[in-house]
């Protein structure tokens, strides 16, 4: 009993010191918020930029020198890329558990 009661005090210690740590004194900085899109933004604007991308790839089979081709591969890229963050903001949210938090709340089930 002693020894679960030796433990769970450690582990607590070591949990509300840890913040402590790692505040590197900046707290007052205000962080600017992400905007969450809605369902029919996000499908709208997706929708778009694969336009786009087919566009510019019907474009590119009618360029003529490599040189146009080449600048048209640099536009499709960068409209993927625009996707790709459209859907890093759409499926944010999500509640994200670390691997030392899982393993604390595992413990804790067994021992108590």
């Amino acid at each position: 009993m002693k020894l679960k009661l030796l433990f769970f005090a450690s582990l607590m210690a070591f949990v509300s010191y840890t913040p402590l740590m790692a505040n590197d004194g900046n707290s007052n900085k205000s962080v600017p918020e992400e905007e969450n899109i809605t369902r029919e933004e996000y499908e709208l604007a997706l929708s778009e930029l694969k336009a786009k991308v087919h566009a510019l790839k019907e474009a590119k089979k009618l360029a003529d020198t490599p040189a146009e081709k080449k600048a048209l591969r640099a536009k499709i890229r960068d409209v993927k890329k625009e996707a790709k963050v459209l859907k890093s903001k759409a499926l944010s949210g999500g509640v994200y558990l670390s691997t030392g938090a899982v393993i604390l709340i595992i413990l804790l089930i067994i021992l108590l």
